[in-house]
């Protein structure tokens, strides 16, 4: 396993005292019951080719997603949202942060909010427990396990690098141009 960035570690450390106060320890946890819990609306609206955003009007937070995304999109999106929420926004108060985009790591505050999303959404133990079960290799493909953990395969990518665990090479492109965190 790799070392984490500081800034990886931190935003693992959080989303752990996050769980720990609010969540359920060692399960998936659900994005819009952190979303309740700490005091930030979910609004649903058409939002064309954006999947959503995280603004502050008037001191309060919102997590805006489109409408129109299935359900595994439409949890990662909240979860990338609160990610802003818990680690900028600040940041938010005085631009909207829009769009989620594990496509392309186009600046430190979507990789962030990446990162925390992927910790919110898949528990290290759980994760380990699926590479280590006794699986054959058809079944330790990335859409496979990330289909098992209801969660967007860049995503469950992003917590096997963080990890320092690969299935699959990422194509091009993929998650930005690398090299990743624990990579060369």
């Amino acid at each position: 396993m790799t070392e984490l960035g500081r800034s990886e570690q931190g935003i693992k450390c959080k989303v752990e005292s996050l769980v720990r106060e609010y969540g359920i320890p060692g399960c998936r946890q659900d994005p819009f019951q952190l979303a309740k819990a700490l005091g930030v609306p979910v609004r649903f609206f058409a939002l064309g080719s954006l999947k959503g955003f995280y603004t502050v009007l008037n001191r309060q937070p919102f997590v805006v997603v489109h409408k129109d995304l299935d359900e595994i999109l439409t949890e990662a999106v909240v979860a990338h949202e609160l990610g802003h929420h818990v680690l900028h926004r600040t940041d938010a108060e005085d631009l909207l942060l829009t769009d989620y985009d594990l496509y392309r790591r186009t600046g430190r505050l979507e990789y962030e909010a990446n990162v925390f999303a992927c910790h919110l959404l898949i528990d290290d133990g759980a994760l380990s427990a699926a590479l280590t079960g006794g699986r054959t290799e058809d079944q330790l493909t990335l859409p496979g396990l990330a289909a098992e953990f209801r969660v967007p395969p860049e995503l469950l990518q992003l917590k096997l690098v963080l990890s320092g665990l690969e299935l699959e090479k990422p194509a091009a492109g993929f998650l930005g141009r690398g090299p990743f965190p624990g990579q060369q």
